[in-house]
């Protein structure tokens, strides 16, 4: 019974998303469906026409001729849909075992096709198809499927649907400790959402796994908070279904003339018009059922004997194909006992012989839960696996990084230590030709002086004598004196300062064609970072003709900002 409570939600489930599912395609899509091999547009015409008619039976049974002439090895979307149209009628009809057949082919083309959003619906549906028919193993496969399309797609609610499926699935399969993981994440959703509905499914589930822990004060609270939000709800399939699961756990956990239990009774006797309302068959057969079991415990014999008796010759002379096996199964279980307690011990055993040959046929159940377990075990298996891989993914990726990081320290450290070695190298080599330029600042000073000397004592010696041609050439010869001075102080300067034949140079010349050449020359100066002052001893020249020379400089370069030094504009022609 325990089994029947968890399930009837996944039931409404599923049935709730048959409706409104009847469209094809049309227009446009014509062409494309009469290319399928086998296809019979005639008999499609005939479908859309019942469709349009409202005839919905009649539209089925066309869409089922239409698709069981079509090759099945197609691959067209519009096929796919078709049958999964069909496939959600059938679930309506509780021909499990069709709605199973055509789901399976609508899956096969969404995945071949890429249609990840169908698939995922398909795939969600085919495993609550396959609880029905006790294939647990086959529904967590499904669901589980279902779940990672969905949480690739971003379909929170969707998400939340399998997380209740799975809560169910695993709840059947006595994995109680993970039911109640997959109800927490669940719970979590529907409050975020703040969704009745869902709030009622999670409050019904609770109240069997409270149960099924032992814990009888919080099964009363969670069967109480959902019967108080029943009122709530809107759907009214889902409504009558809430009742005959809230019965069932009340009657069994607590007694019948509890006031729990007696106001459920009550809601349950007044949803006869409900039902009237909805046309469902499967729901009479199940109200008949809970009602008989309610008049049994009430002492009730005759009255519990009528009740399922109503609910057997529903599910077994269903005229629409309903697969009401589980549910037969429980209502002879119960004849068996009532027509027992009654003393009728034909009645009794004939209902038993029935239930066995039901258990029989459905004898598979122990099977078909260790193939729950085998397939639980290999998800979490997959799980591991797929969690180690992406364990050693991660350790490869900081790996590489380090590796990387590692080797861009090594080229840092290299660039660094050589431009450290560079810059030594410079002010090595410019240490160096401040020492030759001292020497030969001492050596030029000598040498002006011995000229200074000589041309002092050619002029005095030019004075002594009278004759005027003498002084003249005694004149020509001091002035050339001076200038071979000067012009001597420029080629010392050019053979002790390579700069005037440097990258720097070229650079500079490059950019400033224009610049003279004793302007090329200060460019050099300064760009050893010589002083005024040093400059002027090395041209002889006054520093106030150098800081003139320096402002002509500044302007032909361009440099408008005060800011900005001569030296720190021309050290960018270094590099």
């Amino acid at each position: 019974m325990i089994e029947k409570k968890i399930l009837i939600l996944s039931a409404v489930l599923f049935c709730a998303a048959c409706a409104g599912r009847h469209a094809g395609p049309a227009g446009g899509f014509i062409a494309e469906l009469s290319a399928v091999p086998g296809a019979d547009m005639s008999v499609y015409g005939l479908y859309r026409d019942s469709l349009g008619s409202g005839n919905e039976d009649a539209a089925m049974e066309y869409a089922r001729e239409f698709l069981d002439g079509i090759d099945t090895s197609c691959v067209n979307v519009n096929v796919a849909f078709l049958s999964d149209t069909l496939a959600r009628y059938y679930a309506g009809k509780y021909a499990y075992s069709k709605a199973i057949s055509y789901l399976e082919r609508a899956e096969d083309i969404y995945e071949k096709a890429g249609e990840e959003k169908r698939l995922a619906d398909a795939r969600y549906l085919l495993g609550d198809l396959y609880s029905t028919k006790g294939q647990y193993h086959l529904t967590l496969g499904h669901t589980v499927d279902a779940l990672d399309i969905y949480k690739r797609l971003g379909d929170t609610l969707n998400v939340l649907k399998c997380y209740n499926s799975l809560a169910q699935i695993y709840f059947i399969c006595e994995e109680l400790q993970t039911s109640a993981e997959y109800l927490d994440l669940y719970e979590q959703g529907a409050i975020g959402l703040d969704d009745t509905l869902m709030l009622v499914k999670v409050f019904n589930n609770k109240a069997v796994l409270a149960d099924a822990f032992g814990d009888s004060a919080l099964t009363r609270e969670c069967v109480a908070e959902c019967l108080s939000l029943t009122s709530e709800i809107d759907e009214d399939k889902v409504y009558v279904n809430v009742l005959f699961n809230l019965m069932q756990i009340s009657i069994e956990l607590f007694s019948f003339d509890d006031p729990l239990t007696l106001s459920i009774y009550s809601k349950l006797l007044d949803a006869r018009d409900v039902m009237s309302s909805i046309g469902d068959i499967y729901l009479w057969g199940k109200y008949y059922y809970v009602t008989g079991v309610c008049h049994y415990l009430l002492g009730e014999k005759e009255a519990a004997a009528a009740e399922l008796e109503k609910a057997t010759d529903i599910f077994s002379e269903s005229e629409e194909g309903g697969e009401f096996d589980m549910d037969l199964l429980d209502c002879y279980r119960a004849l068996s006992m009532v027509y027992n307690g009654l003393g009728d011990v034909s009645k009794a055993y004939s209902a038993l012989l029935e239930s066995e040959k039901i258990d029989s046929s459905l004898g598979a159940k122990g099977m078909y839960t260790s193939l729950f377990k085998y397939e639980n075990d290999l998800l979490l298996s997959q799980e591991r696996e797929a969690m180690m891989e992406r364990k050693n993914q991660q350790k490869m990726v900081i790996m590489a990084i380090i590796f990387a990081a590692s080797v861009i320290v090594v080229i840092t450290l290299v660039y660094f230590y050589r431009r450290l070695l560079r810059v030594q190298a410079q002010e090595a080599s410019l240490n160096s030709r401040n020492d030759i330029l001292r020497l030969k600042e001492l050596q030029q000073t000598q040498m002006d002086e011995l000229v200074q000397n000589v041309i002092s004592k050619l002029t005095r010696m030019g004075n002594e004598h009278g004759d005027e041609s003498l002084k003249n050439e005694i004149s020509n010869i001091c002035g050339d004196l001076r200038s071979a001075s000067t012009t001597e102080n420029w080629k010392e300067i050019d053979y002790f300062v390579p700069e005037f034949n440097s990258e720097f140079f070229q650079r500079l010349v490059k950019d400033y064609p224009n610049l003279s050449v004793n302007e090329r020359r200060l460019c050099v100066l300064l760009n050893m970072n010589l002083t005024t002052k040093q400059i002027s001893e090395i041209t002889k020249q006054t520093p106030h003709s150098i800081d003139i020379a320096r402002g002509r400089l500044r302007s032909k370069l361009g440099i408008k900002d005060r800011s900005v030094s001569l030296q720190s504009f021309l050290s960018k022609y270094n590099h």
